[in-house]
């Protein structure tokens, strides 16, 4: 009864009364506020346990307990740097979607790739805030989550990515590719070789970084890491922090007292933030009649020069020379480290190789690409060690995912190293065996998306076999090599922190005798 006067009391406006009236109701004293809130503070996480393990929508999917009841589960995981290894573990015990957390899934199917990305419209899985964490005041391409505003940054960019810019730029690549080339002869050689993920680093965040800021970071050169690029590979953690932050709510708050922090790697990424402004506003500064082209050239001569501000240019370049450069890397890598630890597969394309060119200068991107053998090796490679080894996290607005209604606001994404690993699709999926790929009847490839699918398809994708096809062709038609540290283990000792963290593989490169 005082409860229901106190309503209607709010309804007439007489606040000041209901107040009271609910005051009423609470406890009086210290002892009583002391009881009520030793009460309240075990009721309430019981209520969660018991709401989440059995009224929340997501209680019928399997998985384990403690990830259905708290974020912690989730966390613990992404912070080992095995979360790969351990969600792998989870579908095969508990199936096809898990619930990897209280309103998050995780699926492991073919099906699942088109339900998640391949959608539009209304019926778009929107980016969730998992990519929320850039220091800059605009948003990027890879981070944006509005479908219309996404669409017009892909717009902007996809002049540089054109096939026709594509073709002009490979003579910078070309070049790069040749100053490594010099490299390897200066120093490959040696007893302890080189550690062929540090040089691999150095050549793709060059190429990445001149394309897209117009100035190089000199590392391939200099044979050693540019600021710049330590900052990003010696914080490969922080991704993880930041997500861990943002699970407790605490991204948006977090940024401003994170400029703030005395720690020295801390001070690095804000002071990397400033250099990339820094490389921003030099690139829109260049003049208008500067021959050289890059991607910003291209976006520039279709937008206008006053379209787009320094701090746009330093949020999109920032990401895209991530992402354009690591993933690259981790592919040239991983594709060394397979070959050489299978003889047989590295001869057959080495010989690919060396019987399709006479000459050296004979080698192109469009030539290269007309080996098959060569191409098997690279999608084998990133099936068994995928650059990015899970699907980047969706919102669902409500729709069915692999069978399954996911409400909507559930977070939900497909964890590409467990489908490549997957019998049902790949035989002997542990097995490297670039086969596979030449017999079409071989093999159900539906689950394998290493560039993603549908309007987030990865912009960069042709760059990257550019890349891919250029170094790996010119090393290995040059080159005999050798790996050195061969107890070298690179599927289990690499950590993931959304990018891997890879030990080192050391090469040594003997000048092939003609």
């Amino acid at each position: 009864m005082q409860i229901t006067t106190m309503m209607i009391s709010m309804e007439d406006g007489h606040v000041a009364s209901a107040i009271a009236g609910l005051a009423s109701l609470l406890p009086g004293s210290f002892k009583d506020w002391a009881i009520f809130l030793t009460i309240l503070g075990i009721a309430l996480p019981c209520l969660w346990v018991v709401y989440s393990l059995t009224l929340h929508p997501l209680a019928k999917i399997p998985g384990p307990k403690w990830a259905a009841i708290s974020q912690v589960f989730y966390c613990r995981m992404s912070m080992s740097g095995k979360i790969h290894l351990q969600l792998e573990e989870l579908h095969r015990q508990y199936g096809d979607v898990v619930r990897i957390a209280p309103n998050e899934l995780s699926f492991a199917t073919a099906s699942a790739w088109k339900d998640i990305y391949n959608t539009t419209g209304s019926g778009t899985f929107i980016k969730s805030t998992f990519y929320k964490v850039a220091n800059f005041e605009a948003s990027d391409i890879i981070g944006e989550s509005d479908i219309n505003e996404h669409a017009r940054m892909r717009r902007l960019w996809a002049f540089g990515f054109s096939a026709k810019a594509l073709i002009a730029h490979e003579e910078l690549e070309q070049r790069y590719v040749d100053l490594l080339i010099n490299q390897i002869q200066k120093f490959g050689s040696s007893p302890q070789g080189m550690n062929v993920v540090d040089w691999f680093n150095y050549l793709t965040f060059d190429i990445i970084g001149e394309l897209v800021f117009g100035e190089s970071f000199g590392a391939t050169e200099k044979g050693t890491s540019a600021f710049w690029i330590s900052v990003i590979l010696g914080n490969m953690q922080a991704g993880a922090i930041i997500d861990v932050l943002r699970r407790f709510g605490m991204v948006l708050g977090f940024k401003k007292v994170f400029e703030l922090l005395p720690f020295e790697k801390i001070k690095d990424m804000n002071r990397h933030t400033q250099v990339t402004r820094e490389m921003a506003a030099r690139r829109l500064a260049r003049p208008k009649d500067d021959a050289r082209t890059d991607f910003l050239s291209a976006m520039l001569e279709n937008a206008g020069q006053g379209v787009i501000s320094t701090e746009e240019v330093a949020a999109q370049g920032q990401n895209l020379v991530i992402a354009g450069s690591e993933t690259t890397a981790t592919t040239l890598s991983a594709a060394t480290y397979f070959i050489l630890k299978h003889p047989e597969v590295y001869a057959k394309m080495r010989d690919e190789i060396r019987s399709r060119f006479k000459d050296y200068s004979e080698i192109t991107s469009s030539s290269v690409g007309q080996l098959p053998y060569f191409h098997a090796v690279l999608n084998e490679t990133m099936r068994l060690y995928p650059p990015v080894p899970f699907g980047p996290p969706r919102i669902s607005p409500g729709a069915y995912v692999d069978g399954h209604y996911i409400p909507k606001k559930t977070e939900v994404s497909v964890h590409a190293w467990t489908t490549n690993r997957d019998a049902r699709y790949f035989s002997d999926p542990t097995r490297f065996d670039p086969e596979r790929w030449l017999d079409p009847n071989m093999d159900d490839k539906s689950a394998f998306f290493p560039f993603l699918l549908g309007p987030r398809v990865c912009l960069g994708r042709n760059l990257a076999f550019i890349e891919l096809r250029l170094v790996l062709a010119k090393v290995h038609f040059m080159f005999d090599c050798e790996l050195v540290n061969d107890d070298v283990d690179l599927e289990r000792e690499s950590l993931n922190y959304i990018l891997w963290q890879k030990p080192d593989i050391n090469v040594r490169f003997v000048p092939r005798q003609t």
